[in-house]
C-alpha cells in the first residue's frame, strides 16, 4: 500500500479504552483526571513504567456497561495502514 494520512474518529461506549495507530488528539476529553495525571507522570518517567489504567480499574469497569459514548480522535501521518483496539 502507498503511504497515507489518517484522521479517524471512533465512538465507543464511555467505559472503553481505545488505542490505535497514530496520535490521540483529544486525550483530555477521553481520559479521566487520574489517567491524565498518570499520563503526565509517564511522559517524565524513563526508568519505571507508569500504568495509565490499573488492572483493578479495568476489572471494576468490566462489571457494568455504560450507556454514554466517547469519541476518540486519532491522527496518523505517512503510514501504510490504520488499526485500533478497544476494550472495556
Amino acid at each position: 500500500l502507498p503511504f497515507g494520512n489518517f484522521d479517524v474518529n471512533i465512538t465507543v461506549p464511555a467505559d472503553h479504552i481505545l488505542d490505535g495507530t497514530g496520535y490521540l488528539t483529544n486525550r483530555e476529553e477521553v481520559f479521566t483526571k487520574e489517567m491524565m495525571k498518570r499520563y503526565k507522570k509517564a511522559k517524565k518517567s524513563y526508568d519505571e513504567p507508569v500504568v495509565i489504567v490499573t488492572e483493578e480499574e479495568a476489572r471494576v469497569t468490566e462489571k457494568s456497561k455504560s450507556k454514554d459514548k466517547k469519541t476518540w480522535k486519532l491522527s496518523a501521518q505517512m503510514v501504510r495502514d490504520f488499526g485500533f483496539a478497544t476494550s472495556r
